[in-house]
């Protein structure tokens, strides 16, 4: 049996330290191809990352929040005037939401489902959210 493992062990060793020369040349074809896969996957994360807040009912911009991008410390107070109300806000495609400041704003309906908040303001908020 060792006769036999020390010429196939040899040539794995052999095989092994070819590795590299055998790999080289398809590097550059990978190197490109996962660039493009990184692309591709940074423009199909763009809408995700919009700047916009969306009413979860039926996926419409809140009227005032254009360019609006929820994030930790952001001032979302008093937001509780006819047309102006975050009534069903979406808010789970924001992951932090830290120290936001929702005083007196009409939070009814609003989702958070999957965005932390820690230590908001919500004094005097008209309605709790979902």
């Amino acid at each position: 049996m060792r006769n036999k493992l020390g010429p196939l062990l040899y040539a794995l060793v052999a095989l092994l330290a070819c590795a590299p020369a055998i790999v080289a040349p398809f590097m550059h074809t990978l190197q490109k191809k996962c660039s493009r896969a990184a692309a591709a996957l940074a423009l199909a994360a763009a809408p995700l990352a919009r700047a916009d807040i969306y009413r979860w009912d039926d996926a419409t911009i809140i009227p005032g929040t254009e360019s609006i991008t929820p994030a930790p410390g952001i001032d979302l107070s008093h937001w509780n005037t006819p047309g102006h109300t975050l009534q069903y806000a979406d808010f789970t495609p924001y992951p932090s939401l830290s120290a936001a400041d929702f005083s007196h704003s009409d939070l009814s309906s609003s989702l958070f489902i999957s965005a932390s908040l820690h230590t908001p303001m919500v004094s005097g908020c008209i309605r709790s959210p979902m």
